[in-house]
C-alpha cells in the first residue's frame, strides 16, 4: 500500500479555480487552438488534482493514470491517430505525455523525454500555467517539424484543459 501517496492525495484537494482559473483555462485553450492550426496533431491537457482512493493506495503510476485519461477522454480516437495527452498529476507534481500510435514513427521516445524534462522544472514549482505555456510552445515546435498540418485536418478534441 502507498501510504505516503494516499496522504498526499487526501491533502491535495483544492477547488478547480485554485489549480486553474477560468481566465487561465481560456488562455490555455486559445494556445492549444493556435498551435493545432500549425500541425496535424490533436492536443488535450488534463490536470488531475488528486486520485480516487483506490488508485492512490494501489501501485499504479502516473503513467498508468495518464493512459487512463487518454482512454476515457478518447484522445486515441482521432482520424489520423495523432492525439496527444499532456497529463499533470497535481498531488504528486508528476507529468506525463501520452501520444497515439500515429505519432510513433514521427517522434522518438528520446524527443518525448526531452520535452518532459523541460516541463518538470515548471511543475515542481507548481507553476502549472507557466509550465503548460512553455511546454505547449515546445510541443508545437516538435509537432510542426514532424507532423505538418494538412488543410483538411479537423479539430476533433476540445481545446479547453480538463481539471479533474
Amino acid at each position: 500500500m502507498q501510504w505516503r501517496r494516499l496522504i498526499r492525495h487526501l491533502l491535495a484537494w483544492r477547488p478547480r479555480h485554485q489549480v486553474l482559473s477560468a481566465e487561465q483555462s481560456q488562455h490555455l485553450a486559445s494556445l492549444v487552438q493556435a498551435m493545432e492550426a500549425q500541425h496535424g496533431a490533436e492536443v488535450c491537457i488534463c490536470l488531475e488534482r488528486r486520485w480516487p482512493l483506490a488508485w492512490a493506495v494501489s501501485a499504479a503510476t502516473s503513467r498508468e493514470r495518464a493512459v487512463h485519461w487518454f482512454t476515457i477522454e478518447r484522445v486515441w480516437d482521432t482520424e489520423h491517430n495523432t492525439g496527444v495527452l499532456v497529463y499533470v498529476n497535481v498531488a504528486d507534481h508528476a507529468i506525463e505525455i501520452v501520444a497515439d500510435r500515429g505519432l510513433n514513427n514521427c517522434i522518438s521516445d528520446a524527443q518525448w523525454q526531452r520535452l518532459l524534462e523541460a516541463m518538470r522544472n515548471w511543475f515542481v514549482r507548481e507553476d502549472y500555467v507557466g509550465g503548460l505555456q512553455h511546454s505547449l510552445t515546445l510541443l508545437r515546435d516538435l509537432l510542426q517539424q514532424q507532423l505538418p498540418r494538412e488543410p483538411s485536418t479537423p479539430n476533433e478534441l476540445s481545446d479547453r484543459p480538463l481539471v479533474r
